[in-house]
């Protein structure tokens, strides 16, 4: 299943990375991006947006990235055939959907950084649409641009 290194899919992976670095960075500020406390950080800011709608879409777009850098950055290591990408894709929808899902659980707080991502975290419906939309974006991206192995019938031109 692995394979040399594909540098599109990594160049991907590493873009969308960026992009969710500064979005944090800019929007979130940095107490969201690195999980602990950083006073005072002249390249940190928090952006307030007037409209809720934008809102909500906006802080759903971290989840999107997410999901999908991190299946460009498998799909860069693994053959490339659809049904790696298929299996790729579902399983990181699947990591990102069971991590949204378990911000509902909520308990006393506590010094652990996963517990405090659970705790501290805001569970919405648009994040985990977000989860399966990079998902579905990345697979669909992969089947119709991927150029898949030949010996995988239906790949992608």
């Amino acid at each position: 299943m692995l394979n040399a290194v594909r540098i599109k899919p990594l160049l991907l992976a590493c873009l969308l990375m960026i992009v969710g670095i500064i979005f944090y960075s800019q929007i979130r500020g940095c107490n969201a991006l690195f999980l602990v406390p950083l006073n005072n950080t002249s390249l940190c800011q928090t952006t307030q947006f007037n409209s809720t709608a934008i809102s909500a879409l906006i802080n759903a777009l971290p989840t999107f990235i997410h999901c999908a850098a991190f299946c460009f950055l498998t799909l860069s290591l693994v053959k490339n055939t659809l049904r790696n990408a298929v299996l790729t894709c579902e399983s990181w929808v699947l990591i990102g959907s069971t991590f949204e899902l378990l911000q509902l659980i909520s308990s006393a707080p506590t010094n652990n950084l996963l517990i405090n991502y659970f705790n501290q975290g805001t569970y919405t419906h648009l994040d985990l649409l977000a989860v399966i939309c990079g998902g579905l974006v990345v697979y669909f991206y992969q089947k119709y641009t991927g150029n898949c192995h030949e010996s995988v019938k239906n790949c992608g031109a």
